[in-house]
């Protein structure tokens, strides 16, 4: 990285440079983030934010002895004078639920901002760690965690105020615990991130494929010992989550401007958008193959990467993130928001720059799938706003096509890493 001594004008990387080591740039970076992020939380007036509202009364219920997982829970949610339309019963494991008690004993509003400020926190935290240790300067800090506060999905995420930051902290702690071979600890963090939400158990490939069998076992041992813990505190209510499994595996398309963006999903929507009227077993079976290959293939390029990452200690650090978004592209209920879990190979491309050990085009490409999902979201907004709803719902495709973007660049950089010569 240039200093400013060294500066050459003709240099846009020097300018680059030069402005990341900035303090007053790094100070407006940040501030002009903290202005965008409460205007969102704000926006949600008069009452607190869907999912948050959801996760409060399932909280509320399985607090009461009440099964969050069979009956329609909209009278309860009435009593309380919040929102759960159109989901009426839980979908989210019970650990969650259990988790998540502590924020049904506050009212509604008062939670809505404890949670709001616990995300945001962790949030910061999560890419604090990512590139601490890294030779960051302070000011090269808060405009990176600028950036990925303004990262368009972290909006969605904040709109509907979410849970997947507490999932991406948790990973990032998974993974620094991996670095410092603390596989007790990685085998925790992960089974926790496990119990929570169920598909961040996907990163067991990664444990799997670098041969991690102690940090392996931990996971399975200790997920096992989480859950009984749970039975042992909630019941046999905990069970009725199993009911709601296929919810989770089951592709859907989303909504119009929060579509799911795993490979199965985009597939569902865009088949249901060219043939709406295809209901043929031949039709039905043909897409189902076909997104059955795609997914494979994700799996497969993500195995074989690892695998071949893992007697390389630079490597393996970024085969993570990769793992990570391959996660993302692999699960069917990956919704929009869940790209917040790319900020963590996004950061690990950030590093590797600084480091100088890139690939070509891997910083180029994770610019692109950054500003890609910001002007897809703001188009289809656009379109869907001025009655162009076809129009919209295609150019919110190009959410899917960040994400894909974002993990061919992990990619990349995965299995290019090594012999990348820094020029200064």
């Amino acid at each position: 990285m240039a200093y400013p001594s060294d500066l050459n004008l003709s240099n846009w990387k020097s300018l680059i440079a030069a402005a990341m080591r900035s303090p007053l740039v790094a100070i407006a970076a940040i501030v002009a983030a903290a202005i965008r992020l409460f205007w969102i939380l704000r926006r949600v007036l008069p009452e607190p934010a869907l999912d948050f509202s959801n996760f409060y009364l399932w909280a509320w219920a399985i607090r009461h002895n009440i099964d969050p997982y069979g009956p329609d829970l909209t009278p309860y949610a009435d009593r309380l004078g919040i929102s759960i339309t159109p989901i009426p019963h839980s979908n989210y494991p019970p650990t969650f639920l259990l988790a998540f008690e502590p924020f049904s004993w506050m009212a509604p509003w008062t939670a809505y901002w404890v949670w709001a400020g616990l995300t945001v926190v962790l949030l910061i935290a999560s890419v604090t760690l990512i590139l601490a240790e890294k030779n960051f300067r302070w000011p090269e800090i808060l405009i990176v965690t600028s950036f990925a506060i303004v990262y368009r999905p972290v909006f969605t995420h904040f709109i509907y105020l979410q849970a997947q930051i507490v999932i991406l902290f948790l990973l990032v702690m998974m993974w620094r615990a991996l670095q410092r071979r603390n596989d007790f600890a990685a085998g925790g963090w992960l089974a926790f991130a496990g119990l929570l939400k169920i598909f961040p158990l996907f990163m067991m490939l990664y444990l799997l494929c670098t041969r991690r069998w102690r940090a392996l076992g931990y996971t399975l041992i200790l997920f096992a010992a989480g859950f009984a813990l749970t039975v042992a505190i909630i019941g046999p209510l905990s069970f009725g989550f199993f009911s709601t499994l296929m919810e989770h595996a089951a592709p859907a398309a989303g909504t119009a401007l929060n579509p799911k963006i795993g490979i199965a999903s985009t597939i569902v929507r865009i088949f249901g958008r060219l043939a709406p009227d295809a209901s043929s077993h031949t039709f039905v079976f043909g897409r189902m193959a076909l997104e059955a290959m795609l997914e494979l293939i994700v799996l497969w390029l993500t195995a074989r990467a690892i695998a071949h990452s893992r007697s390389n200690p630079l490597k393996a650090e970024y085969a993570f993130g990769m793992c990570v978004a391959g996660m993302v592209l692999f699960y069917p209920n990956s919704w929009s928001h869940y790209m917040v879990l790319l900020l963590l190979p996004l950061c690990q491309i950030v590093v590797a720059t600084e480091r100088g050990q890139a690939p070509v085009f891997v910083p180029q490409l994770a610019v692109i799938s950054f500003v890609l999902a910001e002007v897809s979201y703001n188009a289809a907004q656009k379109s869907i706003w001025h009655k162009h709803m076809n129009l919209g719902l295609w150019l919110i495709e190009g959410m899917f096509v960040s994400t894909l973007i974002t993990y061919a660049a992990a990619y990349i950089l995965t299995v290019g890493a090594e012999g990348v010569v820094r020029e200064d």
